[in-house]
Formats: structure tokens, C-alpha cells, sequence
């Protein structure tokens, strides 16, 4: 209407000789222009209708819907019975594996004990046994259900961890005991008495109230891995995984966690161990070798060390091997002599 208007008018001005016909023609012009946005938007207008009436069902939708349907439903605290089945893991971007077609299980109670060469994926492995890193294949299932199902902050509790590289916060030993959860002082105090640490930790200037500064700097390494060992214990966890624990302990430390692995096989906790010490070894009920990244023997403590005696002999020379590392562990060197074991 608006056009026909334009022309109109414009042609009644012309025949007047008010305006020239060219300026007609131009006018027509500048205002289809100027109506472009306006006949976009009518031609769109059912769109923009259809669109309204979809957000309104939407809101109707999600104001009937009841969200708590949608939570996950609780698993039950775990006991600690381990699967893994058919495991492969490898670095990002790396193109072998370095884990490889791995499968195992632990009992709840069992202690695990895992050994093998120098940067064989060990410490892989039991980052991926409590989730921090996802394998590339298979599964690892803990109770039966896979490491995926458990929320991390539903899992954690259940949990102990002592990484190789331990890393304490910047606050009190009693913070770090407790995770930075709210303080229990008696149950700060259980998770140190069972790991060994609680006299260690009175001798502290200000006992469990010292600051340990950012990284626990303040302290030595072994003190450090001892009080790690509390925090993994904290809350009396069913499955605790330790990774060299004791890399950095003295002749003391060694002994306290010695203890601490009998007290944790009594209550009959899981506990996955990785250390090449022979006294840690000779607390565990089953050993997981690992040669090349795969399964080189797994078994019951004493079966996998009856296994590995003829293969020390055959391979002598294999120093740097597992084999006579798992061998000490049951008190006997690769020349056939004996020691006792702590």
C-alpha cells in the first residue's frame, strides 16, 4: 500500500510538473529500501510465532517435570573388591601403549602388591585403579560397578591415595590429615596412630597445629610421605592405593609403615601397594608382575615367588629385572641364600 501510494503520488507531483519523473522513480526506490526490514519481518512473522509457542511449552514442560528423577541414583559404600579387564592405557598423543591388555582381580581384604621395572606405567595404573585417569580400553570396576558410575565427591571419601610425588597444602597437618573437611580431632589422630605418624607428628614445634606451608616445604620428604599416609587413612577408607611409600623413609618410617600394612590387613582392608622394597612385599597377599606393559605374572604371594625362583636362576644377569626385587620380598636372594624379613 505504501508503494502504490509512492507511485502515486509521485505521478500526480509529475503530471503538476512539481517533481521530474526521475524523482519519482528514485522515491520508489529509497523507500523499498527503507521497507525491506519490514516486509522481512512480516514474511517471518509465523516463524517468530511458531518459536513463542515452543518456548512456552517448554517452560510448561520443565515446570511439570520432576528433576530429582533425573539424579543417579547412591551406590553403596564399596568394600573394595577390584576388576580390572582388559585394560590398555597410553600417553596423550603417544602413539604405543603403555599398559596393554591388563586384567585382574583383588578380593575386599586383599592386599595387592605391584612390581616391575622403572617406568614400566605403574603409577599409571593405580591412577587409573581410583579414577584420576581414564584407560583408553576396558574397564576398572570397583564393587562391580565401573570407576565412571561413582561421582568423584561420593568416591573420595571411600578412598586413600598416596601418590609418588606427595604434595601437602599450605595449612596445619591437622587440615591436611583431614583433607581440609571439617576437623575430627579423634579421627585425626586414629589415621595417625594407624599410619605410624602420631609421635612424629607431637615432635613438631607446634604438633598437629604446625603450618606446613605451601607444598609441606617446612618438613622433610619422609615426613611428608608419613603424613600423606595419615590423609590416605583419614576416615578409615575400604580401598587404599599406595604408591611408593616409602621412597624417602628411614630405617623408622619403614618400620612404622610395615606395621601400618599389618594393622590394614588385619581390618581387612583393600590396599593396593606399589614399591620395590622386599619387606613391604612381604605383606601383601597377591603380586601383580608387569614386564613390557603387560601382565608378566599374577597370583598368590607365594605361588608368583615359587614361579619366579627358576626364572632368577636361568637369568642372572637380569639385575635391574623384578624377579630378584619379588624374590627378597619372601627373604630369599637369587644365590640361594636366606634372610630374615622384617
Amino acid at each position: 500500500s505504501l508503494q502504490v501510494a509512492i507511485l502515486g503520488s509521485g505521478a500526480y507531483l509529475a503530471i503538476q510538473q512539481i517533481v521530474t519523473p526521475g524523482m519519482m522513480i528514485a522515491a520508489s526506490i529509497v523507500m523499498s529500501r527503507a521497507l525491506a526490514p519490514a516486509e522481512a519481518a512480516i514474511s517471518n512473522w509465523r516463524n517468530f510465532l511458531a518459536a513463542a509457542a515452543a518456548n512456552q511449552r517448554l517452560k510448561a514442560m520443565f515446570e511439570h517435570a520432576n528433576i530429582d528423577n533425573d539424579r543417579p541414583t547412591d551406590l553403596p559404600p564399596p568394600q573394595g573388591a577390584l576388576e580390572v579387564d582388559s585394560l590398555f592405557l597410553r600417553h596423550k598423543g603417544a602413539e604405543n601403549w603403555l599398559l596393554q591388555n591388563l586384567s585382574f582381580k583383588m578380593e575386599a581384604g586383599e592386599t595387592l602388591g605391584i612390581v616391575g621395572p622403572s617406568g614400566i606405567g605403574k603409577s599409571s595404573l593405580v591412577r587409573a585403579l581410583i579414577g584420576l585417569t581414564k584407560p583408553n580400553l576396558g574397564s576398572v570396576r570397583l564393587d562391580g560397578a565401573e570407576l565412571a558410575e561413582w561421582p568423584s565427591d561420593k568416591l573420595g571419601p571411600y578412598l586413600g591415595y598416596v601418590p609418588q610425588d606427595v604434595e601437602l597444602l599450605a595449612g596445619s597437618v591437622a587440615d591436611n590429615i583431614c583433607r581440609f573437611n571439617e576437623p575430627d580431632s579423634e579421627k585425626i589422630i586414629q589415621a595417625a596412630k594407624l599410619a605410624g605418624a602420631h609421635d612424629l607428628i607431637l615432635r613438631l614445634n607446634d604438633g598437629y597445629e604446625t603450618l606446613l606451608g605451601e607444598g609441606g616445604g617446612k618438613i622433610s620428604g619422609g615426613q611428608r610421605q608419613r603424613i600423606a599416609l595419615a590423609r590416605a587413612l583419614y576416615d578409615s577408607p575400604r580401598f587404599i592405593v599406595l604408591d611408593e611409600p616409602n621412597a624417602n623413609l628411614d630405617l623408622e618410617g619403614q618400620h612404622a609403615l610395615q606395621q601400618t600394612l599389618l594393622r590394614l590387613r588385619e581390618m581387612k582392608k583393600s590396599v593396593i601397594i606399589v614399591s620395590h622394597r622386599a619387606s613391604v612385599m612381604s605383606a601383601v597377599d597377591k603380586i601383580l608382575l608387569i614386564k613390557d606393559g603387560k601382565e608378566y605374572m599374577f597370583g598368590a604371594r607365594d605361588e608368583v615367588l615359587k614361579r619366579l625362583q627358576p626364572v632368577a636362576k636361568e637369568n642372572p644377569a637380569q639385575a635391574d629385572q623384578p624377579s630378584p626385587v619379588a624374590m627378597r620380598a619372601s627373604g630369599q636372594h637369587a644365590n640361594g641364600s636366606t634372610t630374615e624379613t622384617a
